[in-house]
């Protein structure tokens, strides 16, 4: 742990640093990350050090540079990663969300913006108006249902009208 905080530190110097130097030090932390099992962490630094000009597959075959000690399925992540072929949970969300929009049939265009979504079947008014109406016949019968049901239920509950009842 304390090799990765060495190198984080010498990284966050930016004092004459040459560029292969900085390289050198985004593969070293990459390694450390790695070797921890921080895949996250370990893919930060290594597009940093791909954006410095060094290849993920030249970097591991150098036996000038550090080794790289990990699992086999971090090397194999890293390794797709590298390649472009690794993505994140997101970026696959996304992209299936691009296609299946791409893919989608035009709907027809309504009154109201909220209703595009909406499947209507084609003979139901979509205007402004008709859904007014529609909601007050809706308030209104909700309010008749209420009253009905309020009034037969205190009728139920009268004084004496239920058997089990005590009267004190």
């Amino acid at each position: 742990m304390n090799g990765l905080k060495a190198f984080e530190r010498a990284l966050e110097s930016e004092d004459g640093m040459s560029l292969e130097t900085r390289r050198e030090l985004c593969y070293c932390a990459m390694c450390c990350s790695a070797a921890f099992g921080d895949v996250e962490s370990a893919k930060m630094y290594l597009r940093e050090m791909q954006a410095c000009g060094l290849d993920f597959e030249t970097a591991i075959a150098d036996p000038t540079m550090m080794r790289m000690e990990s699992s086999a399925l971090m090397k194999n992540q890293l390794k797709k990663f590298a390649a472009g072929e690794g993505k994140s949970f997101g970026t696959v969300q996304r992209e299936q969300y691009e296609r299946d929009k791409a893919n989608a049939a035009p709907t027809p265009a309504t009154s109201v913006s909220g209703l595009r979504d909406l499947e209507i079947s084609s003979d139901t008014d979509e205007s402004v108006e008709a859904i007014v109406k529609r909601v007050g016949i809706l308030i209104v019968l909700s309010a008749v249902g209420f009253v009905a049901l309020f009034k037969g239920g205190m009728g139920i509950m009268e004084p004496g009208s239920l058997p089990f009842e005590e009267i004190y």
